[in-house]
């Protein structure tokens, strides 16, 4: 059977609202809110008839045309894709296996990304598209893309919820974070609002705050902690926004021709500081409500910092690292991997950097392997429990790529199929279903 093809935007003349030609007496955008609403009915009359993969079969199921810089978020069965139809963008709601679109809505004109926010209930899109320069200590510069509202959307729905300055920083049964940003895109307040209506919750004027970041405890947001330019930290209580604590610590302002640059993180009550130069790195734990120092440590230098879970994972170029975090000690070190794919249920999914790269499963808490692995890029949704997908070219048929499925539990890997190369620009996993980009399509497949 062959897939389904969505052509949303590209109808050539039919009669009635995808006419192309501007319709007498009738307010224009309502013409492109009938011309949406009608292609939403086409796709559902096209796609009625889709047939459900069958248990381990790899199958091309539905595509749409999608330009790479188009938006794309999951949640379950369901596709949010943000897109550009007649000059407006529209936001939509697929679902996963039959390619069906249950709402779509015009959101403007910005292409901003889309977040399902499940612990608060909401959909949060990004919109006010700006950008900025900022220059650094050695003379370069780079450019800042930031947005200056969030908006929030039913999820089941479309409806419109509300839209408030900022953007989002983390959100949960409390309600979701701000950040509010100026014309520089320097960010001047910070403030929580309630999840369905945007009510302000408390907001709070900060300065010269260049990151933050959100520890959570229980699965909740729990303290915000906020940092200047010039290391002075402040802890905030998330549900009220009262302060708690601050300190000025050590801090390496971002030089990109040396590679010097701070990152902090949160790891259970902890908070980390990192720093790192050309030739080594500070690592610094602190008490996330008093700042009080907890440990420090010196190792090599790094691109990257994460909460793995049972220990830190410091990420290096050719290298990982697990840091125990309640001692900063070195607990594992794995030559040769330096890209963490997955962590979940004290298991991390890592990989080299060959082409295709090897990916190992570890055990998170000493860094042994798991069963032998798989080869191929590594697609997981974030609350993954038993697989992965990995993709890597096909010896045969040509122009084929192979599909097979690791086990997050065993580190096993069993080949599922092969399906068309159609995956330039990525793929997203959400269950057994993979959407890849290709350089004009959205194309979604079945595999397992």
């Amino acid at each position: 059977m062959s897939p389904t093809v969505i052509e949303l935007g590209d109808v050539s003349r039919p009669a009635g609202p995808f006419h192309d030609d501007p319709l007498p007496s009738v307010d224009r955008r309502l013409a492109r809110r009938l011309r949406i609403a009608a292609v939403a009915v086409l796709c559902a009359f096209t796609l009625g008839a889709a047939v459900p993969a069958g248990p381990g079969a790899v199958r091309q199921m539905w595509e749409l045309r999608f330009d790479r810089a188009q938006a794309i978020t999951l949640a379950g069965d369901v596709a949010f894709v943000h897109r550009r139809i007649d000059e407006e963008a529209v936001l939509t709601a697929y679902h996963l296996p039959t390619g069906v679109p249950r709402w779509s809505q015009t959101t403007g004109h910005d292409l901003g990304g889309v977040e399902f926010r499940p612990e608060a209930g909401v959909l949060l899109l990004n919109s006010g598209e700006a950008t900025a320069r900022r220059v650094y200590q050695d003379g370069s510069s780079g450019e800042l893309l930031f947005y200056r509202e969030t908006v929030a959307l039913d999820p089941a729905t479309g409806d419109r919820l509300w839209t408030r300055p900022g953007q989002a920083l983390a959100s949960g049964a409390g309600g979701v974070l701000l950040e509010e940003v100026d014309a520089t895109g320097a960010v001047t307040a910070v403030g929580l609002v309630r999840a369905r209506d945007g009510e302000p919750v408390w907001r709070r004027p900060v300065t010269g705050m260049p990151t933050a970041t959100v520890s959570y405890r229980d699965g909740q947001p729990h303290r915000i902690v906020t940092a200047t330019e010039r290391g002075e930290l402040t802890v905030l209580r998330y549900a009220d926004g009262s302060l708690l604590g601050s300190r000025q610590v050590p801090w390496a302002a971002t030089v990109p021709s040396s590679g010097r640059h701070t990152l902090i993180r949160t790891a259970g009550d902890r908070l980390v500081v990192a720093r790192s130069g050309p030739q080594q790195s500070t690592v610094t734990a602190y008490d996330i409500d008093t700042l009080g120092d907890l440990w420090r440590t010196v190792s090599g230098p790094f691109l990257w910092i994460q909460d793995c879970g049972k220990v830190l994972c410091l990420i290096g170029h050719h290298s990982l690292s697990g840091l125990d975090p309640a001692t900063g000690r070195t607990r594992w070190e794995t030559p040769e991997m330096a890209v963490v794919t997955w962590t979940g249920g004290g298991r991390l999914l890592v990989s080299d950097s060959a082409d295709p790269p090897r990916q190992y499963l570890l055990d998170a808490a000493d860094g042994s392997r798991v069963g032998p692995g798989g080869i191929g890029q590594a697609y997981a949704a974030p609350d993954a429990t038993d697989a992965a997908l990995l993709l890597r070219p096909a010896a045969s048929p040509a122009g084929h790529t192979a599909v097979s499925r690791l086990d997050l539990h065993t580190g096993e890997t069993r080949l599922l199929g092969a399906m068309p190369t159609a995956h330039e620009f990525g793929c997203d996993a959400s269950g057994t279903y993979l959407l890849c980009r290709s350089a004009d399509r959205l194309i979604v497949t079945a595999a397992g």
